[in-house]
């Protein structure tokens, strides 16, 4: 059991971070253009019916239903197939970001793209891992439930509902320290040894539960909270300048179409969209680049000496 040196991992994983920022970038840019192209175009697939669903919804009732069983019928045709390219878009992102952060990717990174090994093993490795934590879960689940129908078969006393509220604060915590040991060093692991990995995943999390939190506190959500608290104060101003001129755009000209509406919310809301997309290109490598080297630098402080000079 070896225990991940803290303040270490911290500092190199905001080193790294910001340091590699636009390798990061490199790394993600294309496979994101690749996802913004498919949601585009199932969008594009999908914007006629949703236009009749804000504007041209059937009065009648059962017509209006009809209607929007239809829709959800056909959307459900594209998004399964959608939901898989974005996935292996995103673990191809990670895996790059991941070999970035090992050492794995030497020098600058101006474009990315890998259908490789890596990128298959970590989707099975996800699937088996999740598959192994559902099943944990049904089982305390079950567990919780036996102890709920001990006291009604047995008419316990009212004091065994201490016993029944302790079942479920155990249940979600054993959940929780099972989703955070099994996952949190899954992406290095398959990335630099190969294979599933989830053994030596599940190996190298124990004794560093309450690391991992601190690590999770420190290295992300600290700086998403901080990012986000800095796009609230920035766009909700521009939010509400822009809804006043809409609203009385659309009680002027009157907004029967999506191009209507499209029409007169555009001259509004164009500057915080711009914003937005500015802002995101800022801070989504930053977060991207956080998130991966703190388990991948996790993952090196964890291991034994130089054991990566083998692959």
């Amino acid at each position: 059991m070896v225990h991940i040196p803290l303040e270490r991992t911290i500092n190199e994983t905001y080193r790294f971070a910001f340091r590699n920022i636009l390798s990061i970038f490199g790394i993600a840019w294309f496979p994101a253009l690749l996802a913004f192209a498919a949601t585009a175009a199932v969008l594009w697939f999908l914007w006629p019916d949703i236009a009749n669903l804000f504007f041209s919804l059937p009065d009648d009732k059962d017509a209006a239903a009809q209607a929007m069983l239809r829709f959800v019928a056909k959307a459900f045709t594209v998004a399964g197939p959608l939901y898989l390219v974005l996935w292996v878009l995103q673990t191809m992102t990670i895996v790059g970001v991941q070999q970035k952060a090992l050492g794995l990717i030497e020098g600058p990174v101006f474009i990315y793209f890998s259908l490789g090994s890596a990128v298959w093993r970590l989707i099975l490795a996800h699937i088996v891992a999740f598959i192994a934590l559902y099943v944990g879960i049904a089982l305390v689940a079950l567990g919780v439930l036996l102890v709920f129908w001990a006291g009604e078969q047995f008419h316990l006393p009212a004091i065994y509902g201490l016993v029944e509220a302790a079942a479920i604060a155990a249940a979600v915590c054993a959940c929780a320290y099972a989703f955070v040991r099994l996952i949190f060093f899954l992406p290095p692991v398959v990335v630099a040894e190969g294979g599933i990995g989830i053994g030596r995943a599940w190996q190298l999390g124990a004794g560093n539960f309450w690391r991992i939190v601190a690590l999770v506190i420190v290295c992300v959500l600290a700086p998403a909270m901080g990012l986000g608290m800095i796009s609230n104060i920035v766009t909700m101003p521009l939010m509400m300048n822009a809804m006043l001129p809409l609203r009385h755009a659309a009680e002027a000209q009157g907004v029967h179409s999506a191009a209507q509406f499209w029409a007169a919310a555009w001259p509004s809301l164009k500057f915080m969209v711009l914003f937005m997309i500015g802002y995101q290109i800022v801070t989504w490598p930053i977060l991207l680049g956080l998130t991966n080297a703190m388990s991948a630098r996790a993952y090196r402080n964890v291991i034994p000496p130089d054991p990566l000079e083998a692959l």
